[in-house]
C-alpha cells in the first residue's frame, strides 16, 4: 500500500509538476506569442486573439466562417450546432447562407466553409477559395484593384507543416490586419 502511494506521488510530481513546468518554460522561451494566446494589441490595448474569429460584416474586410455559437463568435460558448445535415433547420440555415453568397459573389461553386461553421464555431481559418471569392467585394469596397487584394491574400496563405496533413488556409484575422496596414480605407 505504501509502495503504491509512493509510486503515485512520484508520477504526480513527474507529470504534474516537472513535465508541465518544463513545457511552460520551453513555450515561454521559444514560442512566447503562441504560449500567451496569440494576442494582437491595437492602439487602445488588446484587440483580439489571432486564434478566435470574431464577427465581421463590413464589406471592407474578409468575413470568417459562420459561427455556431450563441451569440455569434462567443469564445466562452465554443461548440458546433449539433444539427445533422438531414435536419430541416440546418438545411434552411445553409440554404439562406448560400443565397446570400450567391447574390453578392455571383459564383457557381461556393466553398463549404463559406456557409458552414467549424466544429468550434470560432475557427479563424478560411479556405483559399473562400478568400479568393471575397477579394472582389473587399477590393470594390476599398476602392483598389483586385490585384492588390489578391497579393495580400497570397501573402496570408498558410501551408501546413507537412503538405499532406491538410489544405492551405488563410487566417482571416491576420488577413484583415494586413489589409488595414497596407490598404487605405475610403
Amino acid at each position: 500500500m505504501i509502495q503504491a502511494f509512493r509510486f503515485i506521488m512520484v508520477l504526480s510530481v513527474l507529470t504534474g509538476v516537472l513535465y508541465t513546468g518544463a513545457i511552460t518554460v520551453i513555450a515561454q522561451k521559444w514560442f512566447p506569442f503562441q504560449a500567451n494566446g496569440s494576442i494582437v494589441y491595437g492602439p487602445s490595448g488588446t484587440t483580439s486573439s489571432l486564434l478566435i474569429a470574431h464577427a465581421v460584416t463590413n464589406d471592407q474586410y474578409f468575413w470568417p466562417r459562420p459561427s455556431a455559437t450563441t451569440p455569434s463568435y462567443n469564445a466562452s460558448a465554443s461548440g458546433g450546432s449539433n444539427l445533422s445535415p438531414t435536419n430541416p433547420a440546418w438545411q434552411t440555415l445553409v440554404s439562406e447562407r448560400v443565397n446570400v453568397i450567391s447574390d453578392t459573389a455571383h459564383v457557381a461553386e461556393i466553398p463549404a466553409d463559406m456557409v458552414m461553421a467549424s466544429g468550434s464555431g470560432l475557427d479563424p481559418h478560411i479556405s483559399v477559395a473562400n478568400a479568393r471569392i471575397q477579394l472582389f467585394r473587399v477590393a470594390t469596397a476599398r476602392g483598389v484593384s483586385s490585384e492588390v487584394i489578391s497579393a495580400l491574400v497570397d501573402s496570408a496563405i498558410e501551408t501546413p507543416p507537412f503538405r499532406w496533413v491538410g489544405p492551405q488556409v488563410v487566417n482571416v484575422n491576420k488577413l484583415n490586419i494586413l489589409l488595414d496596414r497596407n490598404v487605405q480605407l475610403l
